[in-house]
């Protein structure tokens, strides 16, 4: 994401409300600084279930690599709940 053009500033500042509500209210971005590219973007209207928790857990917890920030999870909650709601 060229993240120096209005959009790209616009999508990575979206993971919060501004004046008028969400900007790109299905995508929310993530800033991965050890990745290239950089910037990436969860797409909630994309989302599937794999399989049932109780097996998926395990495995989700394994291959884990990056963990969010408290403030981060808020944000995170408050768009996806946002974004089910509209």
């Amino acid at each position: 994401m060229d993240i120096a053009s209005d959009k790209g500033l616009a999508l990575v500042n979206s993971y919060k409300p501004g004046e008028e509500g969400y900007d790109y209210i299905n995508l929310y971005p993530l800033r991965l600084p050890s990745e290239d590219p950089e910037w990436r973007v969860v797409d909630f209207s994309a989302m599937t279930s794999l399989s049932p928790p109780p097996k998926l857990v395990p495995i989700l917890r394994k291959a884990k690599r990056f963990q969010m920030t408290d403030e981060a999870r808020e944000y995170f909650g408050n768009k996806l709940a946002a974004f089910f709601i509209r």
